[in-house]
């Protein structure tokens, strides 16, 4: 995010952002040249208006950012989700290598990259399973976990 934005917006984009997902069911409202009113952010998730500081802060960002339509608002919000998730993504990437030697990218699973990562630090031998019963009985339960 650092390499897309100002400080200054850097700074007002640190947070979670404000946008009126109810208000907002329509292609039409794209091209509005305005921030809906305060009302149209209530969110039926939460059951609650947004405050006036965070109705302000929207108002700043769509200020600073030259905002022409709730098009251009909308694709910064996406954006800035994007870029934010991408910069946690690289910081945890990033202590994984360092603490565990493993890249999460490698992994479907959070489990799948914790597994590794506990077997890697405590340097267990897992035994090869030879017993049928002990065989039978994991696959047994195997199955029963997978709906498919």
């Amino acid at each position: 995010m650092s390499t897309c934005f100002t400080r200054e917006q850097k700074e007002m984009l640190k947070q979670k952002g404000v946008y009126p997902y109810e208000y907002m069911d329509g292609f039409d409202k794209l091209e509005k040249a305005s921030l809906p009113p305060k009302s149209k952010f209530f969110s039926k998730l939460n059951n609650a208006d947004i405050s006036d500081a965070d109705y302000e802060r929207a108002q700043n960002v769509w200020n600073v950012f030259g905002m022409k339509t709730m098009r251009d608002y909308h694709d910064l919000y996406l954006k800035t989700d994007v870029l934010l998730l991408a910069d946690v993504m690289k910081n945890f990437r990033k202590v994984c290598k360092t603490n565990y030697g493993l890249d999460p990218m490698w992994y479907y699973t959070a489990p799948g990259l914790a597994w590794d990562a506990a077997l890697k630090l405590t340097e267990v031998e897992l035994e090869l399973i030879s017993d049928p019963d002990m065989y039978l009985f994991i696959e047994k339960g195997k199955k029963r976990l997978n709906p498919l």
